[in-house]
């Protein structure tokens, strides 16, 4: 199709190139994908993005979400495809979606699009991001959420304690995992901690690294939900 798009007099080189989106299915249990979204949606790390359109979604809130940096012209997308599908009518493709997360990465100026995608032309930008797209999904995930898996909030603090880290970090850890259960996401229990012990962002990340590796993330299951236990998301990659 893009090498359609490339000839005659209205190719895509004659238009302005003002958003890409690169895009990944992932496979994933089918039962398991709500709650991946909601321990998404909880994950925000980075400075800058806010949910969009909490209130008038395109897609019922258990279904997927937009966090989108407008000041950086980035957002990243993260839905269950069956549902979008169904929504808006197109039933036959949504049962063939089954078990599939759509994850986007979306540039939305042009000078992010510089940044990210090589080539002079836009046919060639365009060729660019779609060259190993998992890839470069893959990339954006590690660099917003955590790879580690979910635990309960006791079982999470009673591993961190099992840990070979001293007291002391062992004990910023367990607050770190406390913070972002009741500030209800890592951005907000991240800024908490560098209220309570004056930390510079830096020695959080720390902590969130050190989490990270004995695989304990930082965002717990629901207290009195029926999932005791999911893996990283990163292992259906």
């Amino acid at each position: 199709m893009l090498h359609d798009l490339n000839k005659g007099e209205f190719s895509v080189n004659s238009l302005d190139l003002c958003r890409i989106d690169i895009s990944a299915n992932i496979k994933v249990p089918k039962e398991d994908i709500p709650h991946y979204i909601a321990l998404f949606r909880k994950t925000r790390t980075k400075k800058g993005y806010k949910i969009k359109g909490q209130r008038k979604s395109y897609i019922a809130r258990e279904n997927g979400f937009t966090a989108e940096n407008k000041q950086a012209g980035k957002a990243i997308a993260i839905y269950n495809k069956e549902a979008q599908l169904e929504q808006i009518g197109k039933h036959k493709q949504a049962a063939r979606a089954s078990g599939i997360m759509r994850v986007e990465f979306q540039l939305l100026k042009q000078s992010t699009i510089k940044d990210y995608a090589s080539g002079k032309t836009n046919y060639l930008k365009i060729m660019s991001c779609a060259e190993n797209s998992e890839a470069k999904i893959q990339e954006m995930l590690i660099h917003h959420f955590m790879d580690a898996d979910y635990y309960k909030g006791k079982e999470a603090l009673k591993l961190i304690s099992a840990s070979h880290y001293k007291n002391n970090r062992k004990e910023k850890m367990q607050c770190l995992i406390y913070q972002t259960a009741i500030k209800h996401g890592v951005f907000n229990g991240k800024q908490k901690m560098q209220d309570t012990y004056k930390m510079a962002d830096s020695t959080v990340i720390d902590i969130l690294s050190a989490l990270q590796a004995i695989n304990v993330n930082a965002v717990t299951l629901k207290k009195n939900g029926k999932v005791k236990y999911l893996q990283s998301f990163f292992r259906y990659l």
